[in-house]
């Protein structure tokens, strides 16, 4: 992956949530918009309940001044717990990840794919 144009790291609010939520954009090609990706990876043993885990379009709220300052218009934001124990055959649990992408214009958002299991 190429290296970003612009990262930070952005407090989502949440005193059940001492995670922050990784923002990065990336340099389209030529006549293409900037990629902008959101991540928050937590551990599901940092969390007093897994349904604290957030959705995305929650951590779309603290992610508009920052897409704001890097002049972002969309962002894709993924939200994952990595210690979920899986077994060999089991399909992936779609709560694990959650995905969506949304529109940002100023410190205002709207929803373009919402909120959705990554797999």
């Amino acid at each position: 992956m190429p290296e970003p144009t612009n990262e930070a790291l952005v407090d989502v609010g949440s005193s059940s949530i001492r995670e922050p939520l990784y923002v990065a954009t990336y340099a389209g090609d030529e006549g293409e918009e900037d990629s902008c990706l959101a991540r928050m990876a937590l551990s599901l043993s940092d969390l007093p309940s897994r349904r604290l885990v957030p959705r995305p379009r929650e951590l779309a709220e603290a992610l508009a001044p920052v897409a704001n300052a890097f002049g972002a218009r969309t962002c894709a934001i993924a939200g994952f717990v990595e210690d979920i124990p899986l077994a060999d055959d089991a399909e992936p649990d779609p709560e694990a990840c959650q995905s969506g992408t949304f529109r940002f214009d100023g410190d205002s958002w709207s929803t373009v794919e919402d909120d959705a299991p990554c797999w």
